[in-house]
């Protein structure tokens, strides 16, 4: 399965999630998708790609990630701010989804602070030899 339009169509769901879920910012996952898109190709072209949802998530998850580092450095988010659109939506009280939402900010906040080695999955084996 090497045709571009064929992978986009078959994955493009789970890169989507991957990145809004780490992300929680529409345009900010949406660059992540793209990229992580472009930057499977340029590796696909170095090589053969055997699995290619591996590949992809791999590839999405470091991109948001790089992302979260960069949001966090720039102070774009504050200490204790809460994005009510953030809150889980379950019939749970409000106190449950806003202790859930806390600690989902305080998930990125950790990954963001991740040294970008520690970060990065390591031999993934998702190229061939």
């Amino acid at each position: 399965m090497n045709d571009l339009e064929t992978i986009i169509r078959v994955h493009s769901d789970a890169v989507w999630g991957t990145a809004y879920r780490l992300l929680d910012n529409r345009d900010d996952a949406l660059e992540c998708y793209q990229e992580t898109f472009l930057a499977a190709l340029g590796l696909s072209r170095t090589g053969e790609v055997r699995h290619w949802r591996a590949l992809l998530l791999r590839i999405a998850t470091c991109k948001a990630v790089d992302r979260l580092r960069d949001r966090y450095r720039r102070d774009e988010i504050s200490a204790g701010h809460l994005h009510l659109a953030t809150l889980p939506a379950t019939n749970d009280p409000p106190a449950v989804r806003v202790e859930t939402t806390e600690l989902i900010e305080q998930v990125r906040r950790a990954l963001a602070q991740l040294p970008p080695q520690q970060a990065e999955d390591s031999g993934s084996g998702t190229l061939s030899n």
